[in-house]
């Protein structure tokens, strides 16, 4: 303590016979390292000597550990560490008496962005059903039972009987697909992430496009 800074003049620092009180956090709890300025502990009970140690205990933002009541600097505290000394030898139980705390984490927090470019020829068809038959698009294919898609096709990727239907007008609007989420994979082919837009995108077939996607790690 005293080589990261810990002032003499408290007891418990220049007293062998004195004690400290130490609060440490688990490593977990804080990440990187605690906010400077940002720890309050709440704290009920007496003392060894029957005197009230209830009240508020923050960090500065300085370094030192310090009584709400009185503003005294009772201790030292080690942000990267998660820990907080009390070297004030009469305050000691203040350890022991913790009901709460709260406090700000520095976390450590890094961020990926994968372009995905799509050029306006590429991946203009969908698998959904409503915009693909097994019949030729003409009355009599569609009126086909044993050749409908909603009935009997069984559509594989070898089959090569998938008929994408590129002139469906649906509400005035020339068909194209929606693009809903995004793919991310590896040199092996093997999918690594999916991305989920916020809003659907509807695919243009005469302009390019690219989604931004960030990974959070």
């Amino acid at each position: 303590m005293l080589d990261r800074g810990g002032d003499l003049s408290l007891t418990a620092t220049n007293d062998t016979n004195k004690q400290l009180g130490i609060i440490t956090l688990r490593k977990k709890m804080y990440d990187t390292s605690i906010v400077e300025g940002s720890f309050t502990a709440s704290v009920t009970g007496i003392n060894y000597q029957a005197l009230d140690i209830s009240g508020d205990y923050y960090d500065d933002g300085n370094g030192n550990l310090v009584r709400a009541s009185d503003s005294s600097i009772i201790g030292n505290c080690y942000l990267d560490e998660g820990m907080f000394v009390v070297t004030t030898s009469t305050l000691r139980e203040v350890a022991t008496s913790i009901t709460s705390i709260t406090y700000k984490t520095k976390v450590n927090h890094n961020n990926i962005s994968v372009y995905c470019k799509c050029p306006p020829d590429k991946f203009n068809f969908t698998l959904n059903h409503t915009a693909a038959a097994t019949a030729d698009l003409n009355e009599a294919g569609i009126e086909q039972s044993y050749d409908n898609i909603y009935t009997k096709s069984s559509l594989t990727a070898s089959t090569k009987n998938f008929v994408y239907w590129p002139d469906l007008v649906l509400s005035g609007y020339p068909f194209s697909p929606v693009i809903t989420h995004v793919g991310l994979y590896n040199n092996n082919n093997d999918l690594l992430a999916v991305a989920k837009l916020a809003n659907a995108i509807k695919k243009p077939n005469d302009l390019p496009i690219t989604i931004k996607v960030s990974i959070d790690l």
